[in-house]
């Protein structure tokens, strides 16, 4: 006999918010598809206007329903899953510098003040980068601003 699969708490949610609002399996791929294309492009040039022409939906649309199916709109998530890719650059040995515009910032000084708000201090060095790269990486998953 075979167990049941499990789903993770986003996929249940998906299902919640599909049985009560969103009867179409087509608006739910499109919005699948675009946090996956997130994934796989984090650190290119992201146009949201781009991501949600290709779910025909207009802009402020595709916030609301990405924000009702991840708890989180597409630039909160984009963030998050750049924050927590620098992180592991850092733990490779990288510079903040470096592992910013790794993973997609456009650079350290632009993350500087991101950390200073998310995580309370920014990095002065890479020591420090981690610490603060840490702690906003906790943060992020549960959709804070």
């Amino acid at each position: 006999m075979q167990a049941a699969p499990t789903t993770t708490f986003y996929h249940q949610q998906i299902l919640k918010i599909r049985a009560e609002v969103y009867p179409d399996d087509t608006v739910i791929r499109q919005i699948v598809q675009a946090k996956a294309f997130i994934d796989r492009h984090f650190s290119a040039a992201i146009d949201l206007n781009d991501i949600a022409g290709k779910t025909f939906n207009s802009r402020l649309h595709f916030i609301r329903l990405f924000k009702a199916f991840y708890g989180r709109t597409p630039h909160q998530y984009l963030v998050a899953v750049r924050i927590i890719a620098a992180r592991k650059l850092l733990g490779k040995g990288l510079s903040v510098k470096q592992a910013c515009v790794a993973v997609g910032f456009a650079s350290a000084y632009a993350v500087s003040g991101l950390l200073r708000k998310m995580a309370g201090k920014a990095p002065a060095n890479r020591a420090t980068g981690e610490t603060a790269v840490r702690r906003m990486s906790r943060r992020s998953p549960g959709g804070n601003k």
